[in-house]
């Protein structure tokens, strides 16, 4: 029983490990730059960003302004490009999840595994990037920093799961949750902060666990920063149910992938 169970793990992790590979090659072999351009083009919206903000800024802030936009762009990037990488493992992955030993989780984890890698890596370009213009400080709460980001990913890798199950028998299923990720660009705090709202919208604007992601990003980057909503345990509250969820509905779709 035990080598048996040995055994499916092997077999499960060098898929996996084999499923990145052709996930990174899929994704950037087809540009010179491979790689190197997925980096650059998140660092290039960022600067032009930036530019633009530094031209309206009217006075002086708590946090660099580069900074600010780093912490807030890719903690909110990482939920939304897990969201959209894992609610399409199945789509982009037809063929392969017709050979035996290849699951639809083992599409979602070789996902989920490169978009933290790939987005932890952008997190740090971006914040060595701020502070060569802006001589930014390194997090002043390393653990704050991690348990924040990585909250954004964990909420994002939830609703990817459950959309992917969905997806299994109602395709367009994805079509609902884009504007809604749209929407959420303006209202997680990646342009503003909590502390700069009215303190009436408090009530408000705490029910969204990517705000408190945010809002613990800068938190724990910036030692003059504190949230006035900031809850770093509610986003993995609301991600762990959606989790369970989406691995029930996952194990109950799992024959329509052969249907289909």
């Amino acid at each position: 029983m035990t080598g048996s169970f040995s055994s499916r793990c092997a077999t499960s992790l060098r898929v996996i490990h084999a499923l990145i590979l052709r996930e990174i090659s899929a994704r950037y072999a087809e540009s010179r730059a491979g790689y190197l351009w997925a980096i650059l083009t998140p660092i290039i919206s960022i600067l032009t960003l930036y530019f633009v903000f530094a031209l309206i800024r009217q006075r002086e802030t708590e946090i660099p302004l580069l900074a600010f936009l780093v912490t807030g762009w890719f903690t909110f990037g990482f939920y939304q490009s897990m969201v959209s990488m894992i609610a399409n493992s199945e789509a982009a992955n037809k063929a392969l999840l017709m050979h035996q030993n290849v699951t639809r989780l083992d599409v979602i984890a070789s996902r989920g595994l490169l978009e933290v890698l790939t987005t932890a890596l952008f997190l740090c370009v971006g914040g060595v990037l701020a502070m060569m213009v802006e001589e930014a400080s390194l997090p002043d709460d390393p653990l704050l920093t991690a348990l924040s980001f990585f909250s954004a990913g964990f909420v994002g890798l939830s609703v990817g799961v459950l959309v992917c199950a969905i997806m299994t028998y109602f395709p367009v299923a994805m079509n609902f949750i884009n504007p809604i990720n749209r929407l959420g660009f303006f209202i997680s705090g990646v342009l503003f902060t909590t502390s700069a709202l009215p303190s009436w919208t408090y009530d408000y604007v705490k029910w969204n666990p990517i705000l408190h992601s945010i809002e613990g990003m800068r938190q724990g980057w910036f030692e003059t920063y504190q949230s006035p909503v900031l809850d770093i345990a509610y986003p993995y509250t609301v991600g762990l149910p959606i989790l369970m969820i989406g691995l029930f509905l996952e194990r109950r779709t799992r024959r329509g992938i052969r249907i289909g």
